[in-house]
C-alpha cells in the first residue's frame, strides 16, 4: 500500500490522529528523516520501490506499525532495528514506551531473555518461549 507516514494513522479525531502520530515519529525515529524527505516531509508518499536505506526502511515500517496500535508487534530481527534506531538502547527505550502505553504485546525475536535484557527491557516484563513452526513447546 503506497501512503504517507502521516496518513497511515487510523485514529477517530484529528487531536488523536496528530498524538498517535507524534508518539510513532519518536519512538521510531523518524522526525530527521521525514524532514529530509523532498518535497513534502511526512506527506511524502512512499512505497517499496522509495529507495530508502535499509535502516529508514525499518524506522518507517516501525511507525506505521505502532500509529496503527496493534495488539501484538513482533520484532522478529531485534539488531537489524537496533541498529536502525541507533542501538540496542533506542530499541529499548522505544519498546518500553510501546509497552508502557499499553494494549500492545511485544515479541522480540532471538535466542534467550538475555536479548530482552540487553535492549534494557524489564525482566519481569518478559519471558523466554520457545516456538516451533509456531506452537510453542516449552517456557521457561
Amino acid at each position: 500500500e503506497n501512503v504517507s507516514l502521516a496518513s497511515a494513522a487510523s485514529s477517530s479525531s484529528e487531536e488523536e490522529h496528530q498524538e498517535a502520530f507524534r508518539e510513532a515519529c519518536e519512538v521510531a525515529a523518524v522526525d530527521e528523516l521525514a524532514a529530509a524527505l523532498p518535497p513534502r516531509g511526512f506527506e511524502t508518499v512512499l512505497s517499496s520501490s522509495a529507495g530508502l536505506p535499509d535502516g529508514a526502511a525499518l524506522r518507517v515500517a516501525l511507525a506505521r506499525a505502532l500509529l496503527r496500535r496493534p495488539a501484538l508487534l513482533l520484532v522478529d530481527d531485534a539488531d537489524a532495528v537496533a541498529a536502525a534506531l541507533g542501538g540496542a538502547p533506542r530499541l529499548g527505550a522505544a519498546l518500553s514506551k510501546v509497552l508502557a502505553s499499553g494494549g500492545t504485546a511485544v515479541v522480540v525475536g532471538g535466542p534467550s531473555v538475555a536479548r530482552a535484557r540487553s535492549l534494557g527491557l524489564d525482566p519481569a516484563l518478559c519471558e523466554e518461549v520457545e516456538l516451533s513452526d509456531g506452537v510453542l513447546i516449552s517456557r521457561k
